[in-house]
């Protein structure tokens, strides 16, 4: 808790590839964030990033990344993610990073709507679609004390992932399946 409440930042990182363009509707509703310090956006994809340089340009407090290779200490200085469904809403629930996440394809929405019954994660969307007024709410309003951001029974992770999926391609490889 104390490292916790030390963090004033707020990171979105919505993925390679902002297809729903949620970081442009993120951006309109930073005036109502002036809680945070500092707001970092993480882009994956030049030209998102190249779209929302041109935008950022009048908010101060915010930095833009393209694939920063300190995305890791980014994540962990944040007190608050908002992040798409993928790979780096497991990465911020196994640091213990709060979320709130906005899911750019239906099997992402799945995916939350599923981390959300173990209160790993917020939905911070109606369903595909953002409403203002709900993801500010869910911003400001909502009771991070209350979720479990990182719960070790639910992700036993054994290491092993990469050796079984090579031993896999290797068989398919070998026409063994």
């Amino acid at each position: 808790n104390y490292i916790y409440n030390k963090k004033k930042n707020l990171t979105v990182t919505l993925g390679g590839y902002d297809y729903k363009k949620n970081s442009l509707k993120i951006l309109s509703i930073i005036p109502y964030l002036e809680k945070f310090k500092k707001i970092n956006f993480i882009s994956g994809n030049k030209k998102d990033f190249n779209i929302l340089k041109k935008k950022i340009s009048k908010f101060k407090k915010i930095k833009l990344y393209y694939r920063p290779k300190n995305i890791l200490k980014i994540l962990f200085d944040s007190k608050l993610v908002i992040v798409s469904g993928g790979i780096t809403l497991f990465e911020c629930i196994l640091m213990n990073i709060p979320t709130v996440a906005l899911p750019q394809y239906n099997h992402q929405l799945k995916t939350i709507r599923n981390l959300s019954k173990y209160k790993l994660t917020i939905l911070g969307s109606n369903k595909m679609g953002i409403l203002r007024k709900k993801l500010i709410n869910k911003i400001i309003y909502s009771n991070f004390k209350d979720y479990k951001f990182s719960n070790k029974k639910l992700f036993s992770l054994d290491c092993n992932g990469l050796k079984r999926i090579s031993q896999y391609i290797s068989k398919i490889i070998d026409g063994k399946i």
